[in-house]
């Protein structure tokens, strides 16, 4: 399996429902990234943050069983997110999401400019995206090589 964010080798499933097609498959870089979303995640009020967590639907008699949940941070029960599993467990929907929004967030850290090399904001916006790809390096999204890889590459023309 490749992971769902670089296509490096995948080392974890977050889709334990989805086990054979690696739906959620991660690498170590990036599973890590995502296991860390989820800690802090728990921490935050409901509406600042960008991942969510089951809650029964109905009342429960015993929270150790699997049972009807919706994602809590659903606003209208009719359209919410539900399937089963433990209260408190991941919102599968959510946590997709966020994992394709760091694909697509990697994608453009790493991708071309968008200004040609001979326009005169040429050398801001290598400097602008260098900014950005230190960042990315901080948090575990792109890798130092891939950085200094990218990097190279756009700084070739200034």
């Amino acid at each position: 399996m490749k992971c769902r964010v670089c296509a490096r080798v995948a080392t974890t499933n977050l889709d334990p429902d989805n086990a054979s097609t690696g739906s959620l498959a991660l690498c170590p870089d990036h599973g890590t990234l995502v296991l860390d979303a989820l800690r802090e995640a728990r921490s935050l009020d409901r509406q600042s943050r960008a991942l969510s967590f089951g809650t029964p639907r109905f009342l429960v008699e015993d929270v150790t069983k699997p049972t009807e949940l919706r994602c809590d941070r659903s606003t209208v029960d009719e359209n919410a997110h539900t399937w089963t599993g433990l209260a408190g467990d991941p919102c599968a929907w959510c946590l997709a999401l966020y994992v394709e929004t760091l694909r697509e967030t990697r994608e453009l850290i790493l991708g071309p400019l968008g200004v040609e090399e001979d326009d005169r904001r040429y050398p801001d916006e290598v400097r602008r995206r260098g900014r950005r790809l230190v960042d990315a390096v901080a948090i575990g999204l792109v890798t130092r090589d891939e950085a200094r890889s990218a990097f190279d590459r756009w700084a070739a023309h200034v």
